[in-house]
């Protein structure tokens, strides 16, 4: 986060009047034969007023592997999609948690990462559906009865490539039982 920020000071930019969203790699592990790969995730409201969020918000995801960050940028990448069925009751409060201005919010979450050749790869990209899938219709509700907390986003969130270090043993894949 704080790389990405010199960098849009140095360039004279100024952040998205939006969320942002930024990852590094926190853990790997295999599940059974299941490779996981942990992620530490802050996501901070760049905007001047509250933004509401669902607390699901990062589960799903497209998960972006490059060889380098310029690959990446570039659109050369392998992907992988990670949908959580979600059954949360989303009338209840708790499903929700407001980001006042500049405010972070932190999260450590798991990825598996079944389909992808990760050998090779030095570099990290996420685009995180904020909203679950399927749930659209939800959404004027929802941001209707938050407005006096703060707007509801459900947007997608795309961060900026990060460093993505393996572990070679990792790399040579999970047991097979």
């Amino acid at each position: 986060m704080v790389l990405v920020d010199t960098r849009r000071f140095m360039d004279g930019g100024q952040p998205p009047d939006s969320v942002e969203a930024f990852v590094s790699l926190s853990g790997d592990r295999c599940d059974g034969k299941t490779p996981l790969l942990k992620f530490s995730i802050v996501v901070r409201n760049t905007t001047e007023g509250t933004i509401v969020l669902s607390r699901h918000a990062l589960w799903n995801a497209q998960v972006r592997f490059a060889a380098t960050d310029a690959d990446m940028l570039a659109g050369k990448y392998e992907k992988i999609v990670v949908f959580v069925n979600d059954k949360t009751d989303y009338t209840e409060e708790k499903a929700f948690f407001a980001l006042g201005p500049g405010m972070f919010y932190n999260q450590e979450h798991e990825y598996p990462v079944m389909g992808a050749n990760l050998k090779g790869k030095s570099a990290v990209q996420f685009l995180f559906f904020t909203w679950p899938l399927g749930q659209d219709n939800l959404i004027e509700g929802q941001r209707t009865r938050w407005s006096k907390v703060g707007y509801l986003f459900t947007n997608p969130i795309e961060t900026p490539p990060a460093t993505l270090k393996l572990d070679p043993q990792f790399l040579n894949g999970c047991p097979s039982g």
